[in-house]
């Protein structure tokens, strides 16, 4: 139990999905001073103090901005929260505090700040995944399985669905964890064999419908569950091993591809982008492995070249 206790307190670092912060600087300047002939008219208290918030607000606003461009990601998310607190009814920045606070492992004020962004309309299948881990954490099983069942669909507000056959092997992987948390043996196997299924063969993810290597990485987690460690070292191995094989690809684009690359739509380095995913493959793959320190490597010059590569940042959690 203190092993399904260890493992599930990791967890509480890590979620699928992959979505990125956008933080966006909306704030308008305007000089308020009256022109010199007129007198300025007289202003209340509570507009004073509305306008001391709003330059607070700007003021931890920049400075979070600040912290973020540094890499330092808990000092970010502690100004932004500053920010919030002045502004309460600011729309974009809970949603962006409860992606950074999870990515540092701060779940307990995640879990806080998703729920004020759904209550200003962000339903995000993210949402009830990190309630979900909150829940794990402490001792909720049940509860984090129904929330967990409630990530397979998008909400309607969202425009689409999932692509048929979208692998959701992080989800089962959770899933499995939390029913063996609770002694049900027959549904954690099922799970686990469910999360160790789909495509093992490491690819360059480009468009939007390719499999994610985090994929293939918790294929392995879940074989490992099952008691074949074997099964769990090949695809850890193929992380690695296609990470270093392609890491000075020349990458070219299929321009006849059925999914439009962002590419087309904005700048990208292609050597850059094949770069980090090719380090972030091996990375994965020494975390698999338990090789910490090179795991850490492998992160850190991802998040170098990408600040906001939340899978780096989540995942490396997982080395401590």
């Amino acid at each position: 139990m203190n092993g399904v206790i260890k493992v599930i307190e990791k967890a509480a670092y890590v979620l699928s999905v992959l979505i990125g912060i956008v933080i966006a600087n909306s704030c308008t300047i305007f000089d308020s001073r009256p022109p010199a002939a007129e007198k300025a008219p007289a202003v209340s208290e509570p507009e004073q103090k509305a306008a001391a918030s709003g330059r607070q607000n700007y003021g931890s606003y920049l400075a979070g901005r600040v912290a973020h461009i540094r890499h330092d990601l808990n000092k970010a998310a502690d100004y932004y929260k500053d920010a919030v607190a002045h502004v309460p009814d600011k729309q974009m920045l809970p949603s962006q505090l409860y992606i950074m606070l999870t990515s540092q492992g701060r779940i307990d004020e995640a879990v806080r700040y998703a729920q004020m962004a759904r209550e200003k309309g962000d339903e995000s299948p993210f949402i009830y995944t990190i309630e979900a881990i909150n829940l794990t954490k402490h001792g909720k099983y049940q509860e984090a399985i129904d929330l967990l069942a409630a990530t397979t669909e998008y909400p309607h507000n969202l425009g689409e669905g999932k692509l048929p056959g979208a692998q959701e092997n992080d989800i089962d992987y959770y899933r499995g964890i939390a029913y063996q948390a609770l002694g049900n043996q027959e549904k954690s196997e099922f799970y686990f064999r469910k999360a160790s299924e789909g495509l093992s063969e490491p690819a360059p993810a480009i468009y939007y419908n390719d499999q994610q290597p985090d994929k293939i990485f918790y294929q392995g987690l879940a074989w490992e569950a099952l008691g074949n460690p074997e099964n769990a070292r090949k695809r850890f191995n193929k992380l690695i091993s296609y990470g270093e094989k392609h890491l000075f690809d020349q990458v070219k684009i299929d321009y006849f591809a059925v999914s439009l690359p962002d590419l087309l739509i904005w700048e990208d380095d292609l050597q850059k982008r094949n770069t980090i995913h090719c380090y972030y493959l091996m990375a994965l793959g020494y975390l698999g492995l338990k090789k910490y320190d090179e795991a850490k490597t492998y992160f850190d010059k991802v998040l170098k070249m990408d600040i906001n590569h939340q899978g780096a940042h989540i995942h490396r959690k997982m080395c401590e």
